[in-house]
């Protein structure tokens, strides 16, 4: 006798929005006028990171437009906010509210019944099952919108009240660990940014060390050489074969992989074009240089292990040297032009660029693990709420210890 295959979704439920809300609103619609004291109107762009943010200059109506926009319904702690327009799919719950803001019709109000569990409902809802579904009912518009009605009609996977909540609490865990790794990132910055304040600037030198030093232009200690571009259609995805060289080009990442190197390892690379031009990187391995990256060329008069880390730990005035407003870019005669400080020993350079150079590889290898708990969380998040992956009835609390060392 063979058995049947137990269904992922066993015991599940598949219903629309409109069928397991009790509210599905969006914010107001009126023109209101700006107050100095008052209540918070607030947009899409105030719903950000899961929360909503209520900055000191958002714009603030008075408290008889306020009740005037609320009075058939108020806001209240659990609501799920959803961003319909412009920046389309921003999730975020509502807690703690006080009556202290309100939203335009940018933002919409979900409010779902006692068959869903509210946190289970917006992780549903962050999840890329949604939020594909969410684009495929997107006005072709100047300002891209969903509508509510299309809104409602979307589906979500409802497992058992239990399982809800121990899919949620395993996804927390994970959320917390990525919270704890960004506010580990975030200190760091902070201190390498002491540290380059101090060290490279001079103020504070290192013991044995003295004299001037000297403010030279980009140009006058390197060399900046522009890549070749390739065609992407004769790019791999991976290192197959012998597509075993990495392609650098304008972004963060590989833009794909190739059967020959143009560059040695150890090269100095500035992303030229895109939304990451100015991005600081060093290519332990042979490579190919890409037509939208810069690689920096040091001649005698600075260290390598010097000027890697200095041009770093300037990331952001580098990248605030692009230009354009469609594909922003930055022109090779800026970068030329860029300050560099320079102590006037390479043994000083040495020990500095040492110093800087393991502030600046912990933060790398620390966003490089929170990039992998982010992935881990979306495939978690993708199975858990299809079924794919189940929650055994017994399953014990998780601890962030755990993925710590999955993370490694």
């Amino acid at each position: 006798m063979v058995r049947k295959r137990r269904s992922p979704m066993a015991n599940w439920q598949t219903k629309t929005i409109k069928e397991i809300a009790v509210l599905i609103k969006d914010g107001t619609h009126g023109t209101h006028k700006d107050v100095e004291e008052g209540i918070a109107l607030l947009s899409a762009k105030d719903i950000d990171g899961g929360k909503v943010n209520v900055a000191p200059d958002s714009r603030v109506i008075s408290e008889a437009d306020f009740n005037a926009i609320h009075a058939r319904y108020s806001l209240k702690d659990g609501d799920i906010l959803l961003t319909i327009v412009g920046s389309l799919g921003r999730v975020a719950i509502v807690t703690n509210y006080a009556n202290n803001y309100t939203f335009q019709r940018s933002v919409a109000i979900l409010r779902f019944n006692n068959e869903v569990d509210t946190s289970y409902a917006y992780y549903y809802l962050t999840s890329s099952i949604f939020q594909k579904e969410l684009l495929k009912r997107e006005s072709k518009g100047a300002q891209g919108g969903v509508y509510l009605g299309d809104i409602s009609k979307i589906k979500i996977n409802i497992p058992e009240k239990p399982e809800q909540e121990r899919i949620v609490g395993v996804l927390e865990v994970w959320d917390e660990y990525i919270e704890k790794l960004e506010q580990k990132i975030a200190l760091k910055e902070q201190l390498k940014k002491g540290l380059m304040q101090q060290l490279l600037t001079g103020k504070r030198r290192l013991p044995g060390f003295e004299g001037d030093w000297q403010k030279l232009k980009l140009s006058d200690i390197a060399k900046i050489r522009k890549g070749t571009q390739l065609n992407r259609s004769t790019l791999s995805e991976n290192m197959a074969g012998l597509n075993k060289y990495a392609v650098i080009n304008g972004g963060i990442t590989p833009s794909g992989y190739t059967d020959t190197a143009n560059t040695k390892a150890g090269a100095i690379t500035i992303s030229e074009g895109g939304n990451s031009c100015g991005y600081v990187n060093y290519i332990k391995e042979d490579f190919w240089l890409g037509g939208h990256c810069y690689e920096i060329i040091n001649n005698q008069k600075v260290d390598q292990i010097y000027l890697y880390p200095f041009l770093k730990a300037n990331q952001s005035k580098i990248m605030s040297l692009r230009v354009g407003s469609g594909l922003p870019n930055i022109q090779k005669s800026s970068l030329e032009n860029l300050k560099v400080l320079l102590p006037e020993t390479k043994k000083e350079q040495e020990e500095l660029g040492l110093i800087m150079l393991h502030s600046v590889t912990e933060i790398e290898q620390l966003s490089e693990k929170l990039q992998i708990m982010k992935l881990q969380k979306k495939y978690l998040l993708k199975n858990l709420i299809t079924g794919t992956i189940r929650t055994p009835e017994d399953l014990q609390p998780l601890d962030t210890s755990r993925l710590e060392r999955s993370a490694l």
